[in-house]
């Protein structure tokens, strides 16, 4: 989950080749983890999918919408905050905090506060290290209560967003914005080079839910179609470049890994 909150910083950072190693990796350690997890008491709240979808919707925000709907923004922060104090109360109600989201929190704590004290926009850092916190916390807690849950709400957010960015592509095809910086053309969920670092992921944690549920199996092809027909409307490098390796991927993994896994 830390590195797909992270994942924007880091991807252009990877070479295709280490792109690959990780992605196996990522996959293989979060199976592990998820199979070896244990939570000390079950959190009734986390079976509801409806619940924890409302929960991490605010996280996946569209970039377009700063554009096309600035008002949200101030909607998706108090929904973020009140998540945060959600993730805060199912935490203390649990009765225990982890390595991992302990240095989490005193990691965001001190870049807030280098931010303060160097007079730095420190409401919009106080946003995003409240978000990271909030996020991972969550998504910690629902894995090792329900992981099914978890990836079933996430699956559910990004095949509406992805069907959504789709069908406006189509209607929209020189883009809902474009920012005044770059004047760069903005899809619904982002430009058209940013969908890459957002399809990789989605992809990744879709696999794995259609090896928990094989009922979604079908919704998994459906989705990696729409993403396969979005990357090729909009033909950026990255994104084919993203498209191919990830087909890589999926090939590889269901035909070599997924029986180890399992």
């Amino acid at each position: 989950y830390v590195n797909t909150v992270r994942w924007k910083k880091t991807v252009q950072n990877y070479t295709p080749t280490a792109l690959m190693i990780i992605l196996l990796i990522n996959h293989l350690a979060l199976r592990r983890f998820i199979l070896n997890v244990q939570i000390s008491k079950k959190i009734p709240f986390l079976n509801n999918a409806v619940f924890v979808t409302f929960l991490l919707l605010p996280y996946f925000k569209p970039a377009s919408l700063q554009y096309i709907a600035p008002q949200l923004e101030n909607v998706f922060n108090i929904l973020k905050i009140f998540s945060l104090v959600v993730g805060l109360g199912l935490y203390i109600y649990n009765r225990k905090i982890s390595r991992i989201i302990l240095a989490i929190i005193v990691y965001e704590v001190v870049l807030f506060a280098c931010t303060f004290i160097n007079d730095g926009d420190y409401w919009r850092i106080l946003v995003n290290c409240g978000s990271i916190i909030g996020f991972s916390m969550l998504m910690e807690l629902g894995v090792k209560n329900d992981c099914r849950v978890i990836f079933k709400s996430i699956f559910f957010i990004y095949f509406i967003f992805v069907l959504v960015n789709l069908i406006l592509i189509f209607m929209y095809p020189d883009g809902l914005a474009h920012d005044t910086y770059y004047y760069n053309k903005y899809n619904f969920l982002a430009i058209d080079n940013g969908l890459s670092p957002i399809f990789i992921p989605v992809i990744s944690l879709s696999i794995i839910h259609a090896e928990f549920n094989k009922k979604a199996s079908s919704l998994t092809f459906v989705l990696l179609v729409m993403i396969s027909i979005t990357v090729i409307i909009t033909w950026s490098a990255t994104g084919v470049m993203m498209w191919f390796l990830m087909m890589l991927y999926v090939v590889f993994v269901k035909s070599v890994f997924v029986v180890f896994l399992c």
